[in-house]
């Protein structure tokens, strides 16, 4: 995963790349799925990614000037074989997270946009084909998921059919809905790919492969309403074979503003250590909120030797400890009440992470 730099301001305006294909993260992740939300703070960025054939979930947040992580979850389920083609997707308001692909279930979850966690998974097993039940161990055959503007449906592409699932529903595989199935009318077999939430609240959803006289998106007018009130119109925008009719692209809600009111109202950073103690350690932090004082704790620190710093939401630094052996007392009497992150340094690892301060 890499990414570049462009100064806005050269060029007249135009803009210029000072930094090209930085490498961001190295590793094996699973296709199609990196998505981002805006932080709770209204300023900055969590990029989210998925693993390949696990349950870890990547995740970077991206400031004006720094990229921190990949900070690391495991949540839900492993993806199973094959961990290609798919799609990832927050709400419009950034509270919920749909992830699929054409082996595992589809995952729905919630988000805090403060610490970037996700929680309460929904495993829905996406089956295209009547009678709705797999023959097969397979979960899923999903190439790409939308969410509705309202956050409460969510639509799912399996390459012939165009599904609808209602979120908000006690049983949501019990609410699944086949708006359409292909049929001699469409222009090529697989007419159902990505799908994307376009400005003014509809959905485009793209053909797989069409022929080059006659490419198409489908458009779904009413994606908040339920079943065939949706008003799905097939083959809606016609364009020119010409152009590239099998994507989309993963388009994010840049609208998205500050959480108003919650403890990240404020430029913060962070997020609890990953998910893996045994190969990384682990961090305890405690007590969280605190008042007079937290302790911050590796496990497992026999003959650890590192350093440890803490920073207030501006990013100034209000404690430092270049001889950090694992267990430290910090008092916290004197600091505003607020968000803190902490940094912990060691010869071969990174953690980082938050606490509050309240009185």
């Amino acid at each position: 995963l890499f990414y570049s730099i462009v100064d806005m301001n050269a060029n007249g305006g135009a803009g210029r790349v000072t930094q090209k294909a930085v490498p961001l993260y190295k590793g094996v992740m699973g296709d199609c799925r990196l998505t981002a939300v805006r932080h709770a703070n209204g300023r900055d960025w969590w990029l989210v990614n998925h693993g390949w054939k696990n349950d870890i979930y990547n995740k970077w947040l991206v400031t004006p000037d720094t990229i921190y992580g990949p900070f690391q979850q495991a949540i839900g389920v492993p993806d199973s074989e094959p961990d290609f083609i798919g799609f990832a997707q927050f709400t419009l308001d950034g509270r919920r997270y749909a992830s699929a692909n054409h082996a595992s279930p589809m995952h729905i979850m919630d988000f805090d946009r403060c610490t970037g966690m996700f929680s309460n998974p929904t495993l829905v097993k996406v089956h295209p084909e009547p009678p709705w039940q797999a023959p097969t161990p397979a979960n899923s055959t999903v190439d790409a998921v939308c969410w509705s503007p309202n956050g409460r449906y969510i639509y799912t592409t399996c390459h012939n059919y165009l599904l609808q699932y209602d979120t908000w529903a006690d049983s949501i595989p019990a609410t699944r809905t086949l708006l359409a199935i292909v049929d001699s009318t469409y222009a090529n077999s697989s007419p159902f790919f990505m799908m994307a939430l376009s400005p003014h609240g509809k959905i485009i959803v793209s053909n797989f492969q069409g022929v080059s006289l006659k490419s198409y998106y489908h458009i779904i007018h009413q994606p908040d309403s339920g079943g065939h009130a949706c008003m799905l119109e097939k083959e809606a925008l016609r364009i020119p074979g010409s152009y590239d009719n099998n994507t989309l692209p993963n388009i994010v809600n840049l609208q998205l503003g500050a959480d108003t009111g919650s403890l990240c109202d404020t430029i913060v950073i962070g997020i609890p250590p990953g998910p893996t103690p045994e190969e990384r350690g682990a961090v305890r932090v405690f007590p969280n909120p605190a008042t007079e004082w937290v302790a911050i704790e590796v496990e497992h620190n026999r003959h650890f030797a590192g350093t440890l710093t803490v920073r207030n939401a501006l990013g100034q630094t209000v404690y430092e400890n270049q001889r950090y052996d694992g267990a430290a007392i910090i008092h916290t009497s004197a600091l505003p009440s607020g968000m803190y992150v902490y940094y912990i340094q060691s010869k071969n690892n990174t953690w980082s992470g938050t606490f509050a301060v309240r009185r």
